[in-house]
């Protein structure tokens, strides 16, 4: 009889073993996985910011830029249609926030996404 619990205990313990071995890759990758993500996602809200701060928004076109490409994807509907709108006049106000519209939208969008992708 005690050679079968011994017996036992010893599978029981290969067995656990064994499935440790094949899981704590895959926990240590999820892992990574993640920590890649969130840095990657930190670099493009970074990256983002300094390009919106940098773009001449009295001459250029933001729907041009890549800076626009990459932010597009995670951008919501109604943003993207106030950017690529055929012939819009936009009236700035006469003080306060917005002088610079698409600015403003460019940087509200970068602030959300960056409170959704939980960097925040």
């Amino acid at each position: 009889m005690s050679w079968d619990v011994a017996l036992i205990s010893a599978g029981a313990g290969l067995l656990a073993g064994a499935i440790g071995s094949l899981v704590a890759p895959w926990v240590h990758w999820a892992i990574e996985k993640r920590r890649s993500q969130f840095l990657y996602r930190q670099e493009l809200v970074r990256t983002w910011r300094a390009e919106i701060e940098s773009f001449s928004w009295d001459h250029g076109d933001f729907g041009d830029s890549t800076t626009y490409a990459a932010m597009r994807p995670h951008m919501r509907e109604e943003v993207i249609k106030k950017f690529e709108a055929q012939r819009t006049l936009h009236v700035p106000p006469d003080g306060g926030r917005g002088q610079k519209l698409h600015k403003q939208w460019a940087s509200d969008e970068v602030a959300r996404i960056e409170k959704e992708w939980g960097l925040v």
